[in-house]
């Protein structure tokens, strides 16, 4: 019984087994609804491309595009939302913006700043953070900051941009839309407010503190007849002291460990929403803080502080680096620099960088060898570059050179020859507003003639030896002098074959007049001068120009009686006569007569009708 019992189980098992399983479906009946939504939502964007290729071409006169952007309004508006995270509905929507008239502008910027108009759940992002952080969506988003008028980029701070720092900056996208808007939309105060946020990000309970009181502060200034105090120097240093000594530590501490975490990301070393945070950081740091705390920073900044030379915080940053490193990790900062010499030179802020090298590092002969070898020789450098790809090439393949071998490090070796100076791009640095202004410093060196201190007492500014130590032991005119020397030769060919064009320019100008107090070149100087004065076409230049006239009459005035009397003996005293003719130049031949102290240069000078009254 008991057998065939079992084997009775056993057939009904194999019944329910051959028997087909059917899964069951969640939300089985939801299924076509979504279909039809996603068709529905197919065909409306397929209808707004058709009419965004219309909007597209050049052609297209103003009052059609308002007409087109009309009918994707009528199509598109009220779900705008919906499709600006397509890479065809994010750049549909970006041509509404800019080919509508106002009050469509004004009808989709309203529509995108509203955002979605369900509630955003716990922990989800705000819509237009969503935005800028999308792959497709961030572009509207540098569009409408752009296009905005000010009520507009209000609302988006206000609503948006305070209060998500940390969301943007950690993403890729969302971080140029973030430094975007710092460098361009938004107003010194929100910038601050912006910085601070960065520092507090692990503190946000003290930062609402300290906004707190400074709000409070406001209304009772202005309800009080006492006139608004200046804001602090320091934004952050004043918010410390708002919170309070038992703090303060702690936001420090907290701050250095989000920037040095920010370090870590080569794409956010350009943005000035963190020069500005390393700003406020290093102010507070090298003031209050132990010199370790300073220095640790300084370190980390020390390979990659050519991407803090393109913006003002950034390169009062820079610039306190090179101060308070010691000589091991200024030389590192030096060879750090090799390649970008000339970008710097011309960029607004980078040339400081240099003038803090010159001013500061006292390897003078590491510094003048980087510096000269990109300024004077691309063709050097070339070669250089060639060597160390094939130094890597032959790592990468497994060959040792005899130097890693005997395990020693390769010397540097940059050579170069004065057959192969560029003497063009000389000329040009010479005449470049900013790229002028390193080598200028080694013939004047602070002069505030020449130099504005309100611009360069960043780089003058002496460091606290007390606390950091004498970091620069080199005397500063020998350091001058060392680093002259390396450009005299280029500066020299340049004063005798090209001077005319030297003296026609503002900025090259005063160069001139540097060569001519330096005794090394000041004859290139004194010969170039008398070759332009025998030619009559650079004498009617020289005497036509009005910044080669009045730098001519300083020429001699500067160059003494040496210089005229060799001016008078080349050109002769018809020289004189040619001057007084010159419309505008008979100062020059007062100044020529006066500086030779020559009785027959003063009877030629009364000779050619003027007198030397002057």
């Amino acid at each position: 019984m008991a057998g065939t019992q079992d084997y009775q189980v056993g057939e009904k098992r194999a019944a329910v087994s051959a028997e087909p399983v059917v899964k069951k479906r969640k939300r089985y009946e939801e299924k076509p609804e979504k279909a039809n939504r996603r068709d529905e939502r197919r065909e409306v964007m397929a209808q707004a491309k058709t009419t965004w290729e219309q909007l597209r071409p050049k052609a297209t006169s103003s009052d059609k595009s308002v007409k087109l952007v009309a009918e994707l309004l009528k199509l598109l508006s009220g779900r705008i939302v919906e499709f600006v995270f397509r890479h065809d509905g994010s750049r549909i929507v970006q041509w509404m913006l800019a080919d509508g008239d106002n009050a469509q502008k004004t009808s989709v910027m309203k529509e995108l700043i509203e955002g979605s108009k369900k509630p955003a759940m716990e922990g989800e992002m705000p819509f237009f953070v969503k935005l800028a952080c999308d792959r497709y969506g961030h572009h509207l988003a540098f569009k409408m900051l752009r296009v905005g008028d000010k009520k507009e980029k209000s609302l988006l701070y206000d609503n948006y941009l305070r209060g998500n720092v940390a969301q943007l900056i950690r993403n890729s996208y969302g971080a140029d839309v973030l430094d975007f808007a710092f460098q361009t939309v938004l107003k010194a105060k929100e910038k601050t407010e912006l910085v601070l946020e960065l520092l507090y990000m692990k503190q946000r309970k003290l930062l609402d503190t300290f906004r707190t009181t400074i709000l409070k502060e406001a209304s009772e200034k202005t309800q009080s007849s006492v006139k608004p105090q200046p804001q602090p120097a320091s934004i952050f240093a004043h918010s410390l002291d708002v919170v309070g000594e038992t703090f303060a530590s702690a936001v420090v501490d907290s701050a250095g460990t989000i920037l040095s975490q920010l370090l870590d990301k080569e794409k956010l070393l350009r943005f000035e929403i963190i020069h500005a945070a390393l700003k406020e950081y290093m102010l507070v740091v090298m003031e209050s803080y132990p010199k370790e705390k300073a220095q640790e920073m300084a370190v980390l900044l020390g390979p990659v502080l050519v991407h803090f030379a393109h913006s003002k915080p950034g390169i009062f940053v820079a610039i306190n680096c090179v101060k308070i490193l010691d000589a091991k990790h200024r030389k590192k900062v030096v060879r750090a620099l090799k390649t970008h010499i000339r970008k710097l030179l011309e960029d607004e802020y980078g040339h400081r960088l240099i003038l803090a090298l010159f001013e500061w590092v006292d390897d003078t002969r590491l510094v003048g060898k980087t510096v000269s070898a990109e300024i004077f020789s691309s063709s050097s450098m070339a070669a250089e570059m060639a060597e160390i790809e094939m130094a890597s090439k032959s790592s990468s393949r497994g060959g040792k050179s005899k130097a890693d071998k005997k395990g020693k490090q390769p010397k540097e070796t940059t050579k170069i020859s004065t057959k192969e100076v560029d003497m063009g791009y000389v000329k040009t640095m010479c005449q470049h507003k900013y790229a002028r202004v390193p080598v200028l410093s080694l013939f004047f060196g602070r002069d505030t003639r020449y130099f504005n201190p309100d611009v360069y007492g960043v780089v003058w500014g002496e460091v606290d030896t007390e606390k950091f130590g004498q970091l620069s032991k080199k005397d500063v005119k020998v350091r001058r002098e060392e680093l002259r020397v390396v450009f005299e030769a280029s500066i020299c060919d340049l004063m005798r074959k090209d001077l005319v064009s030297l003296l026609q320019s503002r900025w090259s100008a005063p160069m001139v007049l540097g060569a001519l107090v330096n005794s090394s070149t000041s004859g290139a100087v004194s010969t170039g001068l008398t070759e332009a004065l025998k030619d009559e076409k650079n004498m009617k230049i020289l005497t036509g120009d009005t910044c080669a006239r009045k730098t001519v009459g300083t020429v001699f005035k500067i160059g003494g009686k040496g210089l005229a009397c060799r001016v008078l003996d080349e050109c002769g005293m018809s020289i004189i006569r040619k001057f007084v003719k010159r419309e505008g130049s008979a100062a020059i031949a007062r100044h020529l007569v006066n500086s030779a102290e020559r009785d027959d240069a003063n009877r030629a000078l009364h000779a050619a009708g003027c007198s030397n009254d002057g």
